[in-house]
């Protein structure tokens, strides 16, 4: 009976310092929940329009246009 009450409080001990973790991961991912819109957005035009273009005007499109985009729409992206 001791020995199994030793194992108990050992996976009491580790399952509260998992909490914490728990909480923090749950708190990462509601944040990416809601910038999940703006990047599904920014990975989809990407795709469907970038695709002939060269890396400079790439990125002047991604980053120069299309962000601040998002951002005067005010959709959350990461």
């Amino acid at each position: 009976m001791e020995r199994k009450l030793l194992a108990a409080k050992k996976l009491i001990t580790g399952l509260s310092r998992e909490e914490k973790r728990w909480s923090e991961d749950s708190t990462k991912l509601s944040k990416n929940l809601i910038n999940l819109l703006g990047d599904c957005l920014l990975c989809s035009s990407f795709l469907s329009y970038a695709g002939p273009f060269d890396y400079t005007f790439r990125e002047k499109m991604i980053y120069k246009h299309w962000h601040k985009d998002l951002g005067e729409r005010k959709i959350p992206h990461s």
